[in-house]
């Protein structure tokens, strides 16, 4: 799509389209609150055919304030504890017309519990192969589990990636979303408590390092890279 034949702009995917693209699709979305963005955004171009209102990325933990989100996606899953710890999860899903599922869990760590538990529900035919993965994990897995996280992170991005690898099937399509730049000043967020607003100083380059390391991994594997740190870098206000 061009507009005056120079200035491209980018293409834009209505519900008809959306449907018959994911038509019969189990979508499964893994990953921290930004990629809950994603889901709540997918579901409701699927449902409603609009971008998802601020409200849906506010409430998050409970059904407060979703608005009638909560007629069409529920809760499989929620812990005990749902302020900003490690251990917090929470799995929703979305099963809508044209037999298109959409699940998201929500992690802290890339290979952390939430993930062993999930893959291992698909390993075992508890839950379906799902046709299209979406994950990311970065920022948590680098503020939250500790001092020299870097070679525990990437030791189980690799261990991930060959698990995926074993699991689904070639036409399946894995896409690992890259972390979106952070704010030296402003950044904010569960997975910042604190007693880490130290890790402010240098979260920017470790989130460097973590994405170039991922589109490696990316091109070993075979797996897709979706590049939101490139699309995003100038807007860190």
């Amino acid at each position: 799509m061009q507009y005056q034949g120079s200035c491209k702009m980018a293409d834009i995917f209505m519900q008809p389209e959306a449907l018959h693209l994911l038509r019969g699709k189990f979508i499964l979305l893994m990953g921290d609150s930004n990629t809950r963005a994603l889901y709540n955004d997918l579901i409701y171009l699927l449902h409603y055919n609009v971008v998802a209102p601020p409200i849906a990325f506010r409430a998050h933990t409970s059904q407060e304030g979703r608005t009638d989100c909560a007629s069409f996606d529920r809760v499989l899953h929620r812990s005990a504890v749902t302020d900003a710890t490690r251990h917090i999860h929470e799995t929703r899903e979305y099963c809508g017309r044209g037999g298109v599922r959409v699940q998201f869990s929500f992690i802290t760590r890339v290979l952390g519990d939430q993930t062993v538990e999930q893959l291992t529900s698909i390993e075992q035919g508890l839950t379906a192969l799902p046709h299209i993965v979406v994950i990311n994990s970065c920022v948590w897995d680098a503020c939250r589990w500790g001092p020299m996280q870097e070679k525990t992170y990437q030791l189980q991005m690799v261990q991930l990636f060959s698990w995926l690898r074993q699991l689904l099937p070639p036409e399946a399509l894995v896409i690992w979303t890259t972390m979106l730049p952070l704010s030296d000043k402003c950044a904010k967020g569960g997975f910042l408590i604190k007693q880490l607003e130290f890790c402010q100083l240098n979260i920017q380059f470790v989130t460097l390092e973590a994405n170039l390391f991922a589109s490696e991994l990316c091109k070993l594997f075979g797996f897709d890279l979706l590049d939101l740190h490139y699309h995003m870098r100038f807007q860190l206000a």
